[in-house]
């Protein structure tokens, strides 16, 4: 395993970096870059062990139920690469066994691939890629020519391109011109925010399919959560919720069980998110109301938090619930709505 300052030096090995059109020959030291470099490095050193074989629990394939929920823990907390190498670990896995049997060829390789990465202890990350299309024609010979991205002009030295390339961002929040980019930080947790002049306004970010939901606070924290209501397994619920929660959502049935469901999981998110903790707190570390006719409320608490959080409803759209949490008591909330 390797530890936080063994991963930095690991960054050294003449890698080619680009970041608003320059090389970067060092990333531990770049201000923008190197945040998440400490982040990363800060995972490594919570998992390490120096005993001979020892692996990331998160690289290990959980083999029972009570494993299952092990790893569900261990990931409150976790940095978000140490949870994408996770999800991609279990992906894999998953993807070998079902194919065992008919591509015996690819279930080892993919095998192989799985212990070299547990046994090197790398980072597996996520990429820009191209949309999905129909995978049985060549981009080229797609019904919708910008189904992929392609070349539809040459100027000297430069190329005007245009298609759909999907783009999945985790934390970083990127700004064209540069001095305002070096206006933003990360706290301790990894939570995003700014600084310098602009340091007074708070802001927090979610989404969920194709609806998303930005608020912006000036001078409190603020903290917002929006999920698409879907099915989900109760186990979820048992994981996560605490005592009294539970207890209120066995009296729901069918859709209102779902609903409940979603009020009290949007509700603890947008909580943690505006305290800048992220699952630093468990969710069943603190109470809130889930039940239709009761105010949306932090009932009770059992970790300290900065402020006795105000809760508010948002369902930007058919189909979604959402929360608001500010530590204002009368916060005076303007909505805006944008439509593609």
């Amino acid at each position: 395993m390797l530890t936080g300052s063994q991963y930095k030096k690991s960054l050294y090995d003449g890698r080619a970096i680009f970041f608003e059109g320059e090389r970067v020959e060092d990333l531990p030291r770049h201000p923008i870059i190197g945040q998440s470099v400490d982040q990363i490095a800060r995972g490594y050193d919570r998992w390490y062990s120096p005993e001979a074989g020892a692996l990331n629990p998160l690289m290990s394939i959980p083999h029972s139920a009570d494993e299952l929920r092990a790893r569900i823990k261990q990931q409150h907390g976790a940095d978000i690469l140490s949870l994408v190498t996770y999800q991609s670990v279990m992906t894999l896995t998953t993807a070998s066994a079902r194919i065992g049997a008919k591509l015996p060829k690819y279930h080892d390789r993919i095998h192989s691939y799985v212990e070299q990465a547990q046994r090197n202890d790398i980072r597996i990350t996520e990429c820009i890629t191209d949309a999905k299309g129909n995978r049985s024609l060549p981009p080229g010979k797609q019904d919708d020519p910008d189904a992929y991205t392609h070349i539809v002009d040459r100027r000297g030295d430069d190329i005007v391109i245009r298609g759909a390339k999907p783009l999945r961002c985790g934390r970083a929040i990127y700004f064209r011109r540069p001095e305002l980019a070096r206006r933003v930080g990360a706290n301790r947790f990894g939570k995003p925010e700014l600084a310098g002049e602009a340091s007074s306004l708070n802001f927090s970010l979610s989404h969920s399919q194709s609806i998303a939901v930005l608020a912006v606070a000036h001078g409190l924290p603020v903290g917002v959560d929006v999920e698409e209501v879907r099915p989900i397994e109760p186990e979820v619920a048992a994981t996560h919720f605490s005592a009294s929660e539970l207890s209120d959502l066995s009296g729901l049935q069918g859709d209102a069980w779902l609903s409940g469901f979603y009020r009290c999981w949007t509700r603890k998110e947008a909580i943690l998110k505006a305290e800048g903790v992220g699952l630093h707190h468990a969710l069943d570390s603190f109470d809130v109301a889930l039940l239709p006719d009761a105010p949306a409320e932090l009932l009770r608490t059992r970790v300290r938090f900065l402020y006795p959080w105000k809760l508010y409803d948002v369902s930007p759209a058919p189909g979604t619930i959402g929360a608001l949490a500010t530590a204002h008591g009368e916060a005076r909330i303007a909505r805006f709505s944008f439509h593609h």
